[in-house]
Parts: structure tokens; C-alpha cells; sequence
């Protein structure tokens, strides 16, 4: 069968419980076990046998879920003795297919008879698997940001952690106290976001410590457990426990157990503490514990003898701005993707000696061959993406986005103005000629800023007009990658033009951009989301993402007030808000008082 023709897995699962196909239940179970999507299971027919009754039982929302007793009835087996159908229980909670609801005391492996009065539901892993979803990917979303204090590092963390709870059910007992089950996969994947920050995205003692002992995935993910105990003021964790969040098995967990021997990384380097017999994050590598104290350092701070920190931390118009993963998670047309995607092979590229053999001189461009320096004008109307855009690239190129705060660029006293406006470029081409990997800078709604100059000017427009010269001269040689956003092109003065290297226009999305726009906001985790037909929507309302988001909020807020089944959103959220919304679609249109 080919991939275009197979089946959903919860189609084939479902007949294998049909009565009517019972007939065909042997041939139901081998399609399902050679589906690719299940292959890492290594499923056996009777394996997915009891999937499917899991499966059904999950989908009924059944107050009965299965038993030991009922597990014995799926598999058929009357020659078993209770000890063989524990030791097969105990091989799908081993492969992540099936999870006991409550906690258990004890190791079922060493202690197996406890399995007899558990109940047993299928893993949210095997679970989202059948249901196509991957929460690793959205909770990856809603964590790519890069915090700039421990304070904003511990609410992240916390964050984390409360996604993964949210997401898979077993964690709300196995990620608490005791972590009674392996379940890697899935926590190991969902904190990357963190792991990758603390190991690349910083600059703190922990940081640099993990960076020096060149530490392996499954060795970060300890690392962040008992950062993350460590921020809620947590006592030490017990090393068996550890080594068993990041082992998929016992014979794993024998080999993983060296991760945490006297001659270790983790011990060796300090980045982790044994007291009394429990693992502790090292001393001195985090600051930052109790939320009532409001003393943190700064993240970003370098080490002794470097001042890029203190530049960041002295100019008030520069702060850290929120990117997302890259530019595969930016919904645009065709075209402008092209555009914005030759625009960073440009500066990736690095190609400025070449252009120099062939005769040019990109200095002469308000380029500087030494840090690829590019200046970028995003124009189109609101909601279409340019700020969102501006975070991708800098996903893209590995670099933080800080955006400049057009409120601090001025002052009411006479000719203080044009010193901050100068200020911020010094300071800006300080952090980039110091920064092994400069950050990319943005200001959003530079007409604020750059807009025409007044050719008469009296009071204040001449003020205006000095910030506009002081800003013309700086982008001339500006050494590092800044963007500009603007909602009102034509009010930006002419002469700017000519000193933006590139020029990309956001239109409104077209319907195939509107339909993926939908799907991104109306999240699997919204009770009801799945029902609503984003095709139509798509189709009837000509909205910009901006506008998506903010129907799908209003509707989400307008469901959640509501009470008992009745608590899911619903088409008619929607269809009320989109109404509302709909006048505002566009220029020229009469538009009522409201939302």
C-alpha cells in the first residue's frame, strides 16, 4: 500500500475492535504493526491487539480503564499463568505503550505483583502518535525565546515543565517528587528549547561550565531537572531517579548510570553536588531561587574585563525581543518568502570578498566586509508578519533580536535628541564589533522616527530634522544587521531609501496562507479546535495572521466562561468574532465603534 493510500492509525484501530471485522482481524493487526509510523515500537499482533481495546476505551472516555483482569481477557492467552501476563505488561510499560494511572510504590520490574491492582491507560506518547500530533514540536514554540535574567530563565523553566504536565498525563506524579518511569522520548524532546539555550544561548557560570564540559543530551537534561528543582526550592534528587528520566529501559539504566559516577562530567566539572546521597545543582551557578526575593543577575553578562553587558544594561532603548524557532514556522506567500529567503542567503552567504574581485565595494553601500553589515526595510499593513518575520531571521542565523525602543530615542530638552539617536548606533556597533555573534537589532514603526523631513522647519520640526540627519548619517555605516518595520511607507522620508540594502513588502496572506494560518492558532489542545472547518474560514474572511490570532483569542476567552460540556470552543466563537473583526479588514471600509 502506498503512502498516499494508506490508512489513519485510529481507522485500522478501530476496525480491529469492530465486531463485524472480526473476520478480518488478523489481516486488520498486520497492517497495522508494518504501518512506518509505529515502527520504533517493534509491535507484535497481540501488541497491537490490546492498543486497539486501549485505544477504544480511551476514545469512549470510559470511567473503566483497563485491568489486569481485563488485559487477560484482550490477550487470550488461557495457558498463561499470572506471572507471564505480568511479565508481558510489564514489556509495554518498558516500550512506552501503556502507563499505569497511579503511581506505584515499587519497581514493577523487581516487584511485578503490584501490576495485579493497577489500572493501565495507553502513554500520551503512543496516544499523540495515533492522533498524528507532535506536542514536542508546540511546547519547542512556546518556549523559543531567550531570557535575559535568571528570573526570566526560572519562569521559562517552570513554563516548561507545567507544558509537559499539561501535555502528557503521566508526568503529572512522574516529574514530582519520584519518577517512577522512563519516558525520555518525550522529556528529553520537549526541554531542547532549554537544553540548547543553556548550552549555546547564554553566558552565565552554568553555561560556560556546560559549554567547557562539552556535555551530551541525555547529561543537559539532568542538568535542567535540577535547575528546575532548584528555582521552586526543591531538595536533591535521588541518582537512580535521575538516571531513569533520560533511560528507556533497565539495561539502559545500568549503562546511563555512570552519568552520574564520582569521576563524571556532571561531578568532575561541579556543574552537579551529591549530599547525603542526593544530587544537587553545583554551587554558585545560579543565583537566582526564591520569586519573593526580586534579586537576579544578568544572563548575558560577560566575563571579568568585558563591558557588552553593561552597554545592553546602560541604554535604555535596547532590549531583548522573543524569536521564533526559524523561517519554516513564518506563514507567507510564496513570493515574499522567496524575497526574505535571498535576503538572508545574502548576508549568509558571505560572498563580499568576491564581489570586491569583481570590482565592487560593498562598504561603499553602507556595508562593512568585516561583519556583513545589512539594512532591511519589512513594509506592508499590520498583522502581516514583518515583526515575526524580523525574529525568524534571526532564528535563522543563530543570533539574538534585540529591538530599540523608539520612546527612548527622544528627550524634551533642546539638542539631547540627536545624542541619544547617535548614542544607540555606538553602542549598537560596540556590541557587534565585540560579539562573537553579534545580535540582529529591529525597530518596529521606524515612521516614528524616519519620516519626512519638513523643508521649512520652525521649533520642534527643526529638532526632527537633526534626528533625521543624525539617523540618515549612521545607517550609512552601520556595521551590523538592523531591520525596520513601518505599517506607513509613504511616510518615510525619501532619502532613507537608498540606504536600505533590501526592501521586502508583506502582503496580506493569500487563501493557502490563511488556511495554515487558521490551523496554527486553532491548537490541537483546544477542546473542540478539530471541529471548526478552517477550509471555509480560509476561504470567507480575508484576514492578516494578526487578525487570526486575535478572532481565535477572543473565541478561545468566550468558550472557556462557559460551563461543563458546554466549555469548548465552538464554530459560532468563531464566526461571532470573525464578524466582528470583518469590518476591520482592510482601508476604506465603515467600521463600527466595538472589539
Amino acid at each position: 500500500m502506498s503512502g498516499k493510500d494508506q490508512r489513519k492509525l485510529h481507522q485500522i484501530l478501530d476496525d480491529i475492535v469492530a465486531p463485524e471485522m472480526s473476520a478480518q482481524r488478523h489481516l486488520l493487526l498486520t497492517e497495522f504493526i508494518t504501518c512506518p509510523q509505529v515502527a520504533q515500537y517493534s509491535l507484535q499482533p497481540l501488541d497491537a491487539l490490546v492498543v486497539a481495546y486501549a485505544w477504544q476505551v480511551q476514545r469512549n472516555e470510559k470511567d473503566c480503564p483497563l485491568t489486569a483482569d481485563a488485559l487477560q481477557i484482550i490477550v487470550e492467552r488461557p495457558n498463561w499463568s499470572l506471572a507471564e501476563l505480568l511479565r508481558y505488561t510489564a514489556t509495554l510499560i518498558d516500550r512506552c505503550i501503556l502507563n499505569t494511572v497511579d503511581p506505584l510504590e515499587a519497581d514493577y520490574r523487581k516487584f511485578p505483583v503490584q501490576l495485579l491492582k493497577e489500572s493501565f491507560r495507553l502513554s500520551s506518547s503512543f496516544s499523540y502518535l495515533i492522533m498524528e500530533l507532535k506536542p514536542g514540536e508546540l511546547i519547542r514554540d512556546l518556549l523559543d525565546y531567550s531570557p535575559h535574567s535568571e528570573k526570566q530563565l526560572a519562569e521559562m523553566t517552570n513554563y516548561a515543565f507545567d507544558l509537559i504536565k499539561r501535555y502528557y498525563w503521566e508526568a503529572e506524579h512522574k516529574l514530582l517528587e519520584q519518577i517512577d518511569f522512563t519516558y525520555p522520548d518525550y522529556y528529553l524532546d520537549c526541554i531542547e528549547p532549554l537544553i540548547n539555550l543553556l548550552r549555546f544561548g547564554l553566558d552565565n557560570p552554568l553555561s560556560r561550565g556546560m559549554r567547557k564540559a562539552q556535555l551530551s543530551k541525555k547529561e543537559a537534561g539532568i542538568i535542567v531537572y535540577l535547575l528546575h528543582r532548584f528555582f521552586n526550592d526543591l531538595d536533591g534528587m535521588d541518582g537512580d531517579d535521575l538516571v531513569r528520566l533520560v533511560s528507556r529501559s533497565t539495561a539502559e539504566e545500568n549503562r546511563n548510570s555512570a552519568l552520574l559516577d564520582e569521576d563524571s562530567k556532571l561531578l568532575r566539572s561541579g556543574l552537579v553536588r551529591v549530599e547525603n546521597g542526593d544530587f544537587w545543582l553545583g554551587r554558585g551557578l545560579v543565583s537566582y531561587q526564591n520569586p519573593l526575593d526580586g534579586i537576579f543577575c544578568d544572563m548575558h553578562r560577560e566575563p571579568e574585563g568585558s563591558d557588552e553587558s553593561s552597554e545592553r544594561e546602560q541604554n535604555p532603548a535596547l532590549r531583548n525581543m522573543p524569536c521564533p524557532r526559524d523561517l519554516d514556522s513564518l506563514i507567507l506567500p510564496d513570493k515574499d518568502m522567496a524575497l526574505l529567503r535571498g535576503a538572508l542567503r545574502r548576508f549568509q552567504n558571505g560572498d563580499f570578498q568576491e564581489l570586491k574581485n569583481w570590482g565592487l565595494n560593498p562598504t561603499t553601500q553602507g556595508q562593512v566586509s568585516k561583519n556583513n553589515g545589512l539594512t532591511v526595510l519589512f513594509y506592508g499593513e499590520p498583522g502581516t508578519g514583518k515583526t515575526f518575520a524580523a525574529g525568524a531571521v534571526a532564528a535563522e542565523l543563530e543570533k539574538e533580536l534585540l529591538g530599540i525602543d523608539a520612546t527612548q530615542l527622544r528627550n524634551h530638552w533642546y539638542g539631547d535628541s540627536e545624542k541619544i539617536v547617535r548614542r544607540i548606533f555606538e553602542d549598537m556597533s560596540r556590541i557587534v564589533g565585540e560579539s562573537g555573534n553579534p545580535p540582529v537589532f529591529l525597530l518596529n514603526e521606524c515612521d516614528q522616527i524616519i519620516h519626512r523631513r519638513d523643508a521649512s522647519p520652525i521649533g520642534s520640526e527643526n529638532t526632527e530634522n537633526a534626528i533625521q540627519n543624525v539617523f540618515l548619517e549612521q545607517l550609512e555605516t552601520f556595521p551590523g544587521i538592523l531591520i525596520l518595520t513601518t505599517n506607513l511607507i509613504d511616510n518615510i522620508d525619501d532619502a532613507y531609501f537608498r540606504r536600505f540594502n533590501i526592501k521586502i513588502q508583506f502582503t496580506r496572506p493569500d487563501e493557502a496562507c490563511r488556511l495554515r494560518l487558521w490551523k496554527a492558532h486553532l491548537l490541537p489542545t483546544i477542546p473542540g479546535a478539530q471541529e471548526i472547518p478552517v477550509e471555509d474560514l480560509a476561504r470567507d474572511y480575508g484576514f492578516t495572521g494578526g487578525q487570526i490570532s486575535l478572532v481565535v483569542q477572543n473565541a478561545c476567552f468566550e468558550a472557556v466562561s462557559r460551563e461543563g460540556a458546554e466549555r469548548c470552543l465552538k464554530l459560532e466563537d468563531i464566526l461571532k468574532y470573525a464578524n466582528i473583526e470583518q469590518p476591520w479588514n482592510g482601508k476604506g471600509q465603515k467600521r463600527p465603534v466595538g472589539f
